[in-house]
C-alpha cells in the first residue's frame, strides 16, 4: 500500500523536532542562546535551507501556507499547545518543551494506531 505524502512528511517533521529539541534540553542553554543553537544544531545536520522560527513545526506550518501557530503539527495533536506556554516555553524550560513534544509524539501515535485507514 502506498504511503500517503502527507503523513510521510508530517512523521518526518515531527522526527527532526525531536531529534532538535532533545539536543537543546540536553546542551543546558537558556533564553535567547537557544535560537542560537538551534540555528548550529541546523547547520551540522545538513538543514541548509532556513526554517521558519528555527523550529521544524513552523517550518510544516508556514509551507501549508498557514501562520506557524495556526498549522503547527503539535496543535494537530492538542488544539491548545502553543511552544510559548509558561510550563514548557520552548526557550526558558528546553527540558519541559522536549518533555511535552514527546508526550503529544506518543498521543500521535496512539491516535494513528486508533484510526481505522492507517495510510
Amino acid at each position: 500500500m502506498p504511503q500517503n505524502p502527507e503523513k510521510t512528511e508530517l512523521d518526518q517533521c515531527w522526527e527532526n523536532q525531536l531529534r532538535l529539541s532533545g539536543h537543546i534540553a540536553d546542551s543546558g542553554v537558556l533564553g535567547s542562546r537557544v535560537l542560537q543553537a538551534k540555528q548550529e544544531w541546523l547547520k551540522s545536520h545538513g538543514f541548509k535551507q532556513p526554517l521558519h522560527n528555527y523550529c521544524f513545526f513552523c517550518q510544516f506550518s508556514v509551507s501549508r501556507k498557514k501562520d506557524s501557530c495556526s498549522g503547527c503539527p503539535a496543535k494537530l495533536v492538542d488544539a491548545d499547545f502553543t511552544c510559548m506556554d509558561s510550563r514548557y516555553d520552548f526557550s526558558d524550560k528546553p527540558k519541559e518543551f522536549c518533555a511535552e513534544i514527546v508526550r503529544l509524539n506518543e498521543k500521535r501515535k496512539e491516535q494513528d494506531a486508533a484510526k481505522p485507514n492507517n495510510s
